[in-house]
């Protein structure tokens, strides 16, 4: 349980540290705001989340660290859970600001709009998003790290961690696609 717990809370984490820095990448770029950025964000969410709502961990030798572990079961119950259903629901904003700005600039004339992170209704998502994922992915890292240090680093949270923060950032363009492929 303790095994499939982490591996859970790490896939979470890993969804929004990605959403994170594609937010953080597309700040500082021209590019178009996907309007599926946060698609796999959203579904990872949607579906671990009941699982971890059935979590019952009762062992049945209990050891110095099983409170702790009960006790960031009952976290993520009373809280933090709700925190990911709000934030898999609320990406759904980022379609709508997306198609709010299209249908902008097609009122001034713009058929064929570019909609960027300096878009006014899209950078305002993207910006109360960043935040909300900053949020839980703060909340979620403690849990991690709590849960690690009460299986005695059993996982090895501070090098999968640095893993996952090392992971470069992909080029999800279609010129970047066709050059892996030529």
């Amino acid at each position: 349980m303790e095994q499939w717990l982490f591996m859970q809370m790490v896939t979470i984490y890993s969804q929004l540290h990605i959403a994170e820095t594609s937010i953080q990448s597309l700040s500082s770029s021209v590019e178009n705001v996907p309007t599926n950025l946060l698609h796999y964000l959203s579904n990872t969410l949607k579906q671990v989340t009941p699982g971890m709502r059935a979590v019952d961990y009762n062992p049945l030798f209990k050891t110095k660290n099983t409170k702790t572990i009960i006790k960031i079961i009952q976290r993520l119950h009373s809280a933090q859970l709700s925190s990911w259903e709000s934030l898999a629901n609320d990406c759904i904003y980022l379609e709508i600001a997306i198609g709010t700005d299209k249908i902008k600039e097609h009122e001034k004339g713009v058929f064929t709009p570019a909609v960027t992170f300096v878009s006014p209704n899209t950078n305002r998502t993207l910006i109360t998003l960043l935040k909300e994922i900053q949020n839980v992915k703060s909340q979620i890292t403690i849990d991690i790290t709590e849960l690690n240090a009460a299986c005695s680093d059993r996982f090895h949270w501070s090098e999968v961690s640095s893993q996952i923060s090392s992971t470069p950032t992909i080029d999800t363009s279609l010129e970047g696609f066709w050059a892996r492929w030529d």
